[in-house]
């Protein structure tokens, strides 16, 4: 267990514009782990890299204490401010507290919001990368499956995941339980981060008729090419007569875009049921600008309230959380002795193999050679089945003992 290190640079103690200094492409990754195995530092390893943490799980001979010459080695090419600010912020977890971490990252204990699972997505397929590299072995590959099984078991055993609390998931929702169609037309106002992440989701769940408006042209433009869909200048807004059945808006620019005008040319004067979506603080929206028309509006500080509802009923969940990656922890100590033992004795077979061979050929040949056939395929199949039983029975003695063992210290660990 030792020799698990993990050496973490996070959100809560570095801005996220310093995490993205340690994102890299294949070629980066696969030269980092060179030269991290190159000069001694690591013999596997793994870079854990999102938007708000950069991760280097790894395992070594020996506990790992130079944190400067770990980030010289990942990252040769920081300026001397940004490594020096990494290496003070930097922490840096060994044996059972690494594995401990890894879970709860995995978990989404860790996150800038608790409970989202995408976190688990984004390890299996930067584990993955790391492996299609060379840069992972025996050792991260047990780990990595402990992660999985663990963060699987909060998501399903906690409700840690079931309430959203980002404001873009609680508006798809609504979207969702006010039975908004796939083919639905939506008009989108503004293309700042909060209604582009909006276009995404939309996209994701299979919504494909955007129609974005923005006071940069080029950056709606750029966004449609991402999600699909149609861009047009802002100031086009006030011309558009193809109707809408959701309109989604972002701007806050200080005074409300769709007033009872505005509502009357977009619609065309036809009354059904449609969706306005306020996501913008000031409001863009005016509360009554359509009148009595079946629309339902829904407002950012509606979305808020619920946010905070759902953030404060994950909190509460942390501590089932924590008791799962506990034993998750203590699971995976087992799996780890278990797994020394199998490698230690993985040259059994071979050692048995060989003595039957300098047995028969060398201290009983005389004897074996005054045999009639009948007998000599006795002897070789009683040889057989006892080459066979003494390969087995060690190994089995030795996952009892280590299974014993864990139970022994699962017990002592009970209030």
């Amino acid at each position: 267990m030792t020799s698990f290190t993990v050496l973490s640079i996070d959100h809560q103690r570095v801005p996220l514009e310093l995490i993205g200094r340690f994102h890299g492409d294949e070629q980066e990754l696969r030269a980092s782990g060179e030269r991290l195995r190159a000069a001694g530092l690591v013999q596997e390893c793994m870079v854990i890299a999102t938007c708000n943490r950069a991760e280097l799980v790894f395992t070594a001979g020996t506990a790992a204490k130079d944190v400067q010459g770990l980030i010289a080695a990942w990252r040769p090419g920081l300026d001397a401010a940004t490594r020096e600010q990494a290496t003070a912020a930097a922490r840096l977890y060994t044996g059972d507290a690494a594995v401990h971490h890894l879970l709860s990252v995995a978990s989404s204990l860790e996150s800038l919001v608790i409970g989202e699972r995408e976190i688990l997505a984004q390890v299996r397929d930067q584990y993955e990368r790391c492996r299609s590299l060379g840069l992972t072995g025996d050792g991260l590959r047990l780990l990595m499956k402990q992660l999985v099984t663990t963060a699987k078991r909060v998501y399903t055993e906690t409700s840690i995941a079931s309430r959203p609390v980002s404001v873009v998931s609680l508006a798809y929702r609504q979207l969702r339980d006010l039975g908004v169609k796939k083919d639905a037309r939506f008009l989108i106002i503004g293309a700042g981060k909060t209604c582009a992440d909006m276009c995404r989701y939309l996209r994701k769940h299979g919504f494909r008729d955007l129609h974005i408006f923005n006071r940069t042209f080029s950056k709606a433009n750029a966004l449609t090419q991402e999600v699909g869909g149609e861009a047009y200048p802002l100031d086009e807004l006030c011309a558009y007569t193809d109707g809408f059945d959701v309109l989604i808006s972002g701007i806050g620019r200080g005074t409300p875009i769709v007033d009872k005008s505005l509502f009357r040319q977009l619609t065309g004067g036809m009354a059904k049921h449609r969706v306005m979506v306020d996501l913008a603080i000031p409001h863009d929206i005016v509360p009554d600008c359509f009148g009595q028309e079946p629309v339902r509006l829904v407002r950012i500080e509606d979305l808020n309230a619920q946010a905070e509802e759902n953030r404060s009923a994950r909190q509460q969940e942390i501590g089932a959380c924590l008791r799962i990656v506990e034993e998750g922890v203590a699971e995976f100590r087992a799996l780890a002795k278990e797994r020394r033992v199998e490698r230690a004795m993985s040259a059994v077979p071979e050692e048995v193999r060989a003595m039957r061979e300098r047995t028969v050929r060398e201290v009983f040949a005389d004897d074996l050679a005054t045999l009639d056939p009948h007998a000599r395929a006795v002897f070789d199949r009683v040889l057989d089945h006892m080459e066979r039983k003494y390969i087995s029975i060690p190994m089995k003695l030795a996952k009892e003992l280590i299974l014993e063992e864990t139970k022994r210290s699962a017990e002592a660990g009970r209030p």
